[in-house]
């Protein structure tokens, strides 16, 4: 009778293994990763050095080792195992890594500062918290969240961009047509669409204007400083004279070397061929009298005024060296 009975459990128990083929894998560490817990398709089979029989197919092995209470080493390999062949693995363990415990509490600390900072009105922080709830990094995952967080980053943004659009940024305006056109950040309303379309229009028109008058009074600046230029150098050319040795410049002498008999060439301005018409030219315009000038306030009408007097000052001073 107590052999049937014994008969009868060992039955039970060999139907109670998983039918087995004779592969096996042996699983082998260093010495210091002696101790590993060892996984096979999730399903613990002992503490590395370690031999485990498997089915047929593909296997993933895993292996871990606690650091301490916030590090681990991991090691990952997915196996083929073929009917009646065995295989020999060496756990090559990870670095210390954060456990799966670990991480989280360090992102849930993450999310917490990023959720304060969203709050507060950061749009790229109200997108990261969007993120966050979309995968469930830090936080529980929570679709309606995420796109919650995602409306009031848009939202943010556009108003934003409202107020640098009527401050009359012209990106600013197109990007709330573009905003009004497809409802994002804003209600969807395609008549607020087309005005800030317009509106853009108009303002790039005005810049267009304001560049060109710019540019025009920046020309006429370059042209009237080459007048003045060379209406200086021609007054200069006249007010020199040589007299025996000596160099007359308004009320001013300076000795000279006897032999000195004609103007400066330092001042001859138009003896460079290359630049002889354009000079002349300039010259011509600085001659022009003031009563010919459709604006005889202008900038070059008071050059001239300028110059005249200048002229005359010179020559008074000439006259009165020459007297002594």
């Amino acid at each position: 009778m107590k052999q049937t009975v014994l008969i009868g459990v060992l039955l039970v128990l060999i139907a109670s293994f998983p039918a087995y083929a004779d592969s096996l894998v042996r699983v082998q560490c260093e010495e210091e990763d002696t101790g590993t817990e060892v996984y096979l398709n999730g399903k613990f089979v002992g503490e590395c050095p370690v031999d485990a029989p498997v089915n047929e197919g593909t296997v993933l092995l895993r292996a871990r080792k606690a650091v301490n209470g916030d590090y681990e080493k991991i090691f990952e390999k997915k196996l083929r195992v073929v009917e009646g062949v065995s295989q020999r693995v060496e756990l090559v363990m990870s670095a210390p890594q954060l456990t799966a415990d670990a991480k989280f509490r360090k992102e849930a600390a993450e999310a917490g500062v990023q959720l304060r900072t969203a709050e507060a009105g950061d749009i790229d922080a109200m997108k990261k918290m969007a993120r966050r709830y979309d995968a469930g990094i830090g936080v529980k995952k929570d679709r309606a969240q995420a796109e919650s967080w995602r409306d009031k980053a848009e939202a943010t943004a556009a108003q934003r961009e409202l107020n640098a659009a009527r401050s009359g940024a012209i990106d600013a305006m197109l990007n709330m047509a573009a905003r009004y056109s497809t409802g994002l950040g804003v209600v969807k309303d395609p008549s607020q669409a087309e005005a800030w379309r317009e509106k853009a229009a108009d303002a790039q028109r005005e810049k267009i204007e304001r560049d060109n008058a710019s540019l025009a009074v920046q020309k006429a600046q370059e042209k009237q400083a080459k007048i003045d230029r060379v209406s200086f150098f021609e007054f200069t050319k006249k007010t020199f004279d040589f007299k025996e040795g000596f160099a007359v410049f308004g009320p001013f002498y300076l000795t000279l070397m006897p032999t000195a008999t004609a103007e400066l060439p330092l001042f001859d301005l138009t003896s460079a061929p290359s630049k002889t018409t354009e000079l002349n030219k300039l010259k011509n315009e600085a001659a022009l009298l003031p009563s010919s000038w459709g604006k005889p306030d202008s900038m070059i009408a008071r050059a001239s005024l300028q110059l005249k007097s200048n002229s005359a000052t010179a020559e008074n001073s000439l006259l009165l060296a020459a007297a002594k």
